[in-house]
């Protein structure tokens, strides 16, 4: 951030917000001078947030406040914060959302500072998000995001869980805009740690889940050699029956119907069978999913039949090794309390 010198009129939130009033009435002229001249630290313009102070002030005025602040190297958050306040009072108010708060809210989520030492509220994010990417210019937004997104996960500076929410907008609005630009990768880029990732665990929702069934495979479709295989790795491929059976997911029922290669999508959802992240018993786990196996229907033909049975065999073998594994370990830890 830039230097500031300390301001005898501009110490708290409350002294800043008689300016904004100010502004309200006048323009935002002086807010602008203000943080040009950086008389207060960034943080302060946050009070804009407060008592309805943007509802009067015009979109082009408060755009261009907005993506003033952005442009500190500590003002993402204000400036998230002030305009997610004043399309939320729009919205309540059941006024329209001015073209020039919409496309402060598209510049501004091109600006997201993944992995950088930088909080962001993926919630926030989220709600303008869902506001702000609709209709065909939404798409090469979201094509910005979801790039700056990517290369920070590809250098391991932020972890997809952070943006969960965020990501949700984004296949819910523009779902196959994202799938492009989320999956494909260049080929000097090794995807296996990468598609790890993606992934969540079994005690959280993935975004994915909210793309329909029709677009899933539409978009596969478009490159079905590789594209059924990048999805099964990271879909929820699992669902809940009303008598607490596992079931398939309706998205991976559809990824085995419509795939040309059954057997290679199958193969890693059956690698899935054994999570790598878990809690409880990983045996038990295991032994849910055995069930699927038995699920895929009366067109199974022999060689899908010969897989079946060889991975049916292997995860049996591997849920006994993992009970035994499970059972040692409570022996030992009893035995640390004898």
């Amino acid at each position: 951030a830039r230097f500031r010198r300390p301001s005898p009129c501009i110490g708290t939130i409350h002294s800043v917000a008689p300016i904004f009033r100010a502004a309200c009435r006048r323009g935002v002229g002086r807010l602008k001078q203000s943080l040009q001249t950086a008389q207060a630290p960034i943080s302060m313009y946050g009070s804009y947030t407060l008592d309805g102070l943007t509802n009067d002030v015009a979109g082009k005025d408060l755009k261009d406040l907005i993506l003033l602040i952005a442009d500190d190297s500590d003002g993402f958050n204000v400036a998230l914060d002030i305009l997610q306040t004043r399309l939320q009072a729009d919205l309540s108010a059941r006024r329209g959302y001015e073209p020039d708060l919409i496309q402060a809210g598209q510049d501004l989520l091109q600006r997201i500072p993944f992995g950088k030492d930088v909080r962001i509220d993926d919630r926030t994010c989220a709600r303008v998000a869902e506001i702000c990417l609709i209709g065909p210019a939404g798409a090469s937004v979201v094509e910005t995001i979801v790039l700056l997104l990517k290369k920070s996960l590809l250098d391991c500076s932020s972890y997809i869980s952070g943006h969960r929410k965020l990501l949700e907008a984004c296949f819910k609005f523009q779902a196959e805009a994202t799938l492009d630009t989320l999956l494909v990768l260049d080929p000097l880029i090794a995807p296996g740690h990468y598609f790890d990732s993606l992934t969540f665990s079994d005690r959280e929702v993935s975004p994915l889940d909210s793309i329909s069934c029709n677009i899933l495979i539409r978009w596969c479709d478009k490159d079905p050699k590789h594209r059924y295989i990048q999805i099964a790795q990271i879909i929820t491929f699992t669902g809940s029956a009303p008598e607490g059976l596992t079931v398939w997911s309706d998205q991976a029922r559809a990824l085995i119907d419509h795939t040309p290669d059954t057997i290679s999508v199958l193969s890693i959802f059956v690698e899935r069978f054994r999570p790598t992240i878990w809690s409880g018993s990983r045996a038990t786990q295991m032994q849910a999913c055995i069930g699927l196996l038995d699920t895929l229907g009366p067109d199974t033909t022999p060689d899908l039949l010969t897989f079946i049975a060889q991975e049916r065999r292997k995860l049996l073998e591997d849920i006994e090794a993992q009970r035994h594994e499970e059972a040692g370990h409570g022996r030992r830890r009893y035995e640390r309390f004898e």
